[in-house]
This record gives C-alpha cells, sequence and structure tokens, in this order.
C-alpha cells in the first residue's frame, strides 16, 4: 500500500480535496486527521490533540496517527492517507515523521493569493460558517451577508500577515519532512479539479478513477474573483495590505 499526506492550511479547499480523493474505490483519504470532530479522531478526548506542548502529547498524537496508518483496510485499496494543518496541534516535524510510515508522499497544499485566503478566514470566523454545497443559491446568501460585514483594515492586515506567516512555516514544515513532495495551489484545484486530482492518484499509485466519478464542480463554488462584490470596503482592506512585502 502507499501512502500520502496533504498538508494544508485553513481556507485552501482540503475538505473538498479530500472527500474527492476518498470517492476513488482504491483511496482512503479523511479530512483533518487530528480534528476531534472529524474522521478518525471523532470521538477522541480533546485534551489529547489540543493541550499540546508536552513530549507526551507529542507520543500521544504520534501514536494516533501511526494507528490510523497501520490499521488493516480492504483488498482493493491502493492508497491511504489524509489531510492535517499540522501547527493548529502544535505537531513537530520529528513526531509526524516517526509516525508516518516510510516513502510517505507529502503533498503541500497552500494558496497562492494570501489576500483571498484572509478575506475567506476572516468572512468564515465573521458569518459563523461557510456554506459548505455551494451553489447559486448558497454563493447569493454568503454575498447578502457579506455586504453587511465591514472588516476593520488594521486587524486585516494583521490578519494578513498571520497568513503569510502560517504558509510560510508549514512550507518549512513540509520541506523538513523530506521528500517525496508535491505542492499543489487550492487555484489550481478550483481552475481544474480533475487535472490536479488525477496528478495527486498518479503520485501516489493509483489508476485514473472511472468516467462516471465526480469531481468537485467549479460552477457550484465561491469563487475568488466574488469577493469583491462580497465586501463593502474591499478597497479599504486592499489599500492595507499594499507595499507589504506578500502577495
Amino acid at each position: 500500500m502507499n501512502f500520502f499526506i496533504i498538508l494544508k492550511l485553513p481556507r485552501t479547499g482540503s475538505t473538498v480535496l479530500a472527500k474527492a480523493l476518498d470517492r476513488h474505490p482504491q483511496v482512503e483519504c479523511v479530512a483533518e486527521l487530528l480534528n476531534p470532530t472529524l474522521g478518525p479522531a471523532k470521538g477522541i478526548a480533546k485534551r489529547v490533540v489540543i493541550l499540546f506542548g508536552t513530549r507526551s502529547r507529542q507520543r500521544r498524537m504520534e501514536d494516533f496517527i501511526r494507528a490510523y496508518y497501520m490499521a488493516p483496510s480492504k483488498d482493493a485499496v491502493l492508497a491511504r492517507g489524509s489531510t492535517l494543518h499540522p501547527m493548529r496541534y502544535g505537531l513537530e516535524v520529528e513526531t509526524l515523521r516517526r509516525a508516518l510510515p516510510r516513502s510517505t508522499h507529502v503533498f503541500l497544499l497552500t494558496r497562492k493569493d494570501v489576500f483571498a485566503q484572509t478575506v475567506s478566514r476572516m468572512l468564515a470566523a465573521t458569518i459563523g460558517r461557510w456554506p459548505k454545497d455551494a451553489n447559486a443559491a448558497s454563493a447569493a446568501q454568503l454575498r447578502e451577508a457579506a455586504s453587511s460585514v465591514r472588516i476593520e483594515p488594521r486587524r486585516f492586515a494583521e490578519e494578513h500577515n498571520r497568513t503569510v506567516a502560517m504558509r510560510d512555516a508549514l512550507t518549512a514544515f513540509a520541506e523538513r519532512m523530506g521528500p517525496p513532495t508535491t505542492e499543489i495551489f487550492a487555484e489550481d484545484l478550483l481552475a481544474d479539479s480533475k487535472q490536479v486530482i488525477e496528478r495527486i492518484f498518479l503520485a501516489i499509485g493509483c489508476p485514473p478513477p472511472g468516467a462516471d466519478f465526480a469531481y468537485p464542480p467549479r460552477e457550484n463554488k465561491v469563487l475568488p474573483e466574488d469577493v469583491a462584490s462580497f465586501l463593502s470596503n474591499y478597497d479599504d482592506l486592499r489599500g492595507a495590505v499594499e507595499g507589504l512585502a506578500h502577495p
């Protein structure tokens, strides 16, 4: 069996990607492996994954990750993987390296447009939730809800810088994990999900899925270019990050 892990940040399309990969009959993939409300971590005591910082916490996370990857699988399964935001849990590089099987393929999922990512994070936090099954109706609802939101520019600049720092930290984390590593971008997943997902299948040794495979459709997404119409002070936010060293 081949193994993979997708290191990611919030608002990068990782949940949609994990669900799409898991639809392949020869792939097992869970979203946010250590999240106590999702996947194999559902029901695990929250203190295991959020009260990290001591060596014993690292060991417990290591044991949990190893148990997931080494669990028995169906005969048809060729690859097993997960998505994970390691900094969210204080997971250390060495802990993850010890937990994963040797030759695990590492994918790094980030966004090229940090501005749009920051807007997405702050809107999701402000509105309460981002539509999970985005379509024309939910996009309209989001636009209506966001039109009354005014994000304070100074706070936005701070969150923008925090997003950049998270991206840089995750990139460094992935580099320390060692090869094989493949970088993928949320924008590419949005523009052509079929091409990106089939590239992942190829990297983890799985054949392309059949013609009836359900790729995430672009038309049912809230697109980055829609963000400008969502916010009443979009230009103020753009101005707040002009001159910063990062995109």
